[in-house]
């Protein structure tokens, strides 16, 4: 078995994997996002509130992709 870590995003994009998620959960615009450069890792405040309940919902979706 061959087991690979991305760190830093030097094989995959998780910016942009991942804004779909915020967008929906959040109800924002992609668009909204890509142009304040918020992701996963750098949520403003009033979102960050809410990262435990966005984990618990997208977890296995973006865990497991299929």
């Amino acid at each position: 078995m061959k087991i690979g870590i991305d760190i830093y995003h030097t094989m995959a994009d998780t910016f942009d994997y991942l804004i779909p998620y915020i967008a929906e959960f959040f109800d924002v615009d992609i668009k909204y996002l890509k142009d304040n450069n918020i992701s996963y890792s750098n949520l403003p405040k009033e979102m960050k509130e809410r990262e435990l309940e966005f984990v618990r919902k997208y977890y296995d979706k973006v865990i497991f992709i299929t």
